[in-house]
């Protein structure tokens, strides 16, 4: 900006006029394996009935278990970002900081939140379609994997994005003792270019 204090115009006897430190790459995210189990005996109608209930237990277990898995690397991140996780008293001031900090990047990102704290400001979390946003149109990534993962804090990142295979099924017999196990489960990897701020509510 020409002519504001604040924006100051590079030494003209730079070898390089244009300086500035560039954000260091984040390190890879690492992929997991989420799986849920079950077992009986060997005759053929509980056989299907274990690979049923197997495949039920996973689709109700992944999506929180995932998350709860992501959350500890949010928080990794979150910490090295400059100032580190910041710390506002209620949740509406909390919000007001990550939406500060998202608008000085002028783009709009993701803030990922537990389940648990939309209650308590539920004009902050408006329905936008199938989503909800921020006042300032930041989508909101909420988990129930986040109520442990992430508890008062909040993480606003840029969009993220993942990779997961198939679901597949894998039983074994153990004739000895007439069990019939099946395991669901399925490799994914969430990752996200990066990571712009974070917040704590402290009452």
């Amino acid at each position: 900006m020409w002519g504001a204090p604040w924006c100051s115009v590079p030494p003209i006897e730079n070898a390089e006029r244009k300086i500035g430190t560039r954000p260091a790459i984040l390190d890879p995210f690492d992929p997991m394996t989420v799986w849920a189990y079950d077992e009986c005996d060997l005759t053929e109608p509980s056989r299907r009935e274990v690979e049923q209930r197997a495949a039920q237990l996973f689709r109700l277990e992944e999506q929180p278990t995932a998350e709860r898995e992501f959350a500890a690397r949010l928080l990794v991140d979150a910490a090295d970002v400059p100032g580190g996780i910041a710390v506002r008293p209620t949740l509406k001031e909390a919000i007001a900081y990550l939406e500060g900090a998202m608008a000085e990047t002028n783009t709009v990102g993701f803030f990922h939140v537990g389940a648990h704290l939309p209650a308590i400001e539920t004009t902050l979390f408006a329905k936008s379609g199938t989503a909800r946003v921020s006042p300032s149109g930041n989508t909101w990534v909420i988990g129930g994997g986040y109520v442990a993962g992430l508890g008062s804090t909040i993480v606003a990142t840029s969009q993220p994005f993942g990779w997961r295979d198939a679901v597949q099924i894998r039983t074994a017999i153990d004739e000895r003792h007439n069990l019939y196990a099946a395991v669901a489960e399925r490799s994914l990897v969430i990752g996200y270019e990066a990571l712009l701020a974070a917040v704590t509510v402290t009452p």
